[in-house]
């Protein structure tokens, strides 16, 4: 008689489970490929061991996807109020888009946030710290109030629009935007081209 092999049943994620899953991959590959980009130019073979084993472990199309948008973050203009609004109107973005029944930040808010997640992050990237699990649960929460890392989680995500009209303080339609001197729409008190117009045009709002 026959022996019978055993059968193996394959276990697959919950459809709710699979965004998660996949931004925790990308995460990875992230700081993968942000530590390869650390690498000295006579490590250069083994960063291609590394890249060729990502491929392998995410597939190409998702590689180049997750280096594009690597680079992307890297660019960083000179002015720092010029990064800030462009960090702004990205929330701006997501918020639209998947902002549901949370309030609009406003761009003060927005950095505060910012600023406190990013100095957490530091401590435990650049000095070695380890945060507490409070503070790590702070990270969590920071990060999906100001929609950190879009580029994680965006296309996972159906669209979850605010319900109601946009609350004060959100910029307006491309076509209703400020004139050039007229006062920016975030409440700065500066001329809208002093303020979010570059910003704004970088985005397409």
């Amino acid at each position: 008689m026959a022996k019978q092999r055993p059968q193996h049943r394959a276990v697959y994620p919950a459809p709710e489970e699979l965004p998660q899953r996949i931004a925790s991959r990308r995460k990875l590959a992230e700081r993968i490929m942000m530590a390869m980009a650390l690498r000295a130019e006579d490590e250069e073979a083994a960063a291609d061991r590394i890249m060729e084993s990502l491929i392998q472990s995410c597939g190409r199309a998702e590689v180049a996807r997750m280096l594009a948008r690597l680079m992307k973050t890297l660019e960083h203009p000179d002015d720092p109020e010029v990064e800030a609004a462009q960090l702004y109107s990205a929330y701006v973005a997501s918020w639209r888009r998947l902002g549901g029944e949370r309030p609009l930040l406003s761009l003060e808010e927005h950095q505060r946030l910012r600023d406190e997640r990013a100095d957490l992050i530091a401590r435990e990237m650049f000095e070695g710290q380890t945060l507490s699990p409070e503070e790590r649960q702070r990270v969590d929460a920071l990060g999906a109030q100001i929609f950190a890392e879009p580029h994680l989680w965006d296309d996972l995500i159906p669209p979850n629009p605010p319900a109601s009209v946009a609350p004060q303080g959100a910029p307006p339609p491309a076509h209703a935007r400020p004139g050039r001197n007229d006062p920016c729409w975030c409440g700065s008190g500066r001329k809208y081209k002093q303020c979010h117009l570059r910003a704004d045009e970088a985005s397409g709002l």
